[in-house]
């Protein structure tokens, strides 16, 4: 199975959604999901080359607990999340050696948990990160390439 196309009519998770170690190479079939109640988790996916095919749920969104994404390493951007507007607590993105920048989040207004950033091999640059004015908490640890945090 190349993605997720037998959920196509999926509007709502009340809890979590959690797609972890799949062969997918798209997230195509969720595009009608409006709203995540918990967590979504991206992780082991060594296949997935985007995160576009969200649909709805990357232009309008609302995540009620924590954006997770790690190990998905031929994804090189998140310009497939580019217009989530909330996460209701934690940002973590962890393992993704392809990641330069954090461009696709831009659009994220406020962090009340923390934003992880851990073990990005070459995250360059913080550039495309939320505009945030207020997080709980920020971790960045193992980024050998990013040089500053402008």
């Amino acid at each position: 199975m190349k993605s997720p196309d037998g959920l196509s009519g999926l509007t709502e998770v009340g809890g979590s959604l959690v797609i972890q170690a799949t062969s997918f190479e798209t997230l195509e079939g969720l595009e009608n999901l409006t709203h995540i109640g918990k967590d979504v988790v991206i992780s082991g996916n060594p296949n997935l080359k985007t995160f576009d095919g969200i649909g709805t749920l990357s232009r309008s969104t609302e995540i009620g607990e924590s954006l997770i994404l790690i190990n998905n390493d031929s994804i090189p951007d998140l310009e497939g999340l580019h217009t989530i507007t909330h996460i209701g607590k934690n940002l973590f993105i962890g393992s993704k050696d392809s990641m330069t920048s954090l461009a696709g989040l831009e659009n994220i207004s406020e962090i009340p948990g923390e934003l992880s950033l851990l073990q990005n091999k070459n995250l360059q640059t913080l550039a495309g990160s939320p505009p945030l004015d207020r997080i709980g908490g920020l971790q960045i640890l193992s980024n050998p390439s990013l040089k500053s945090l402008e």
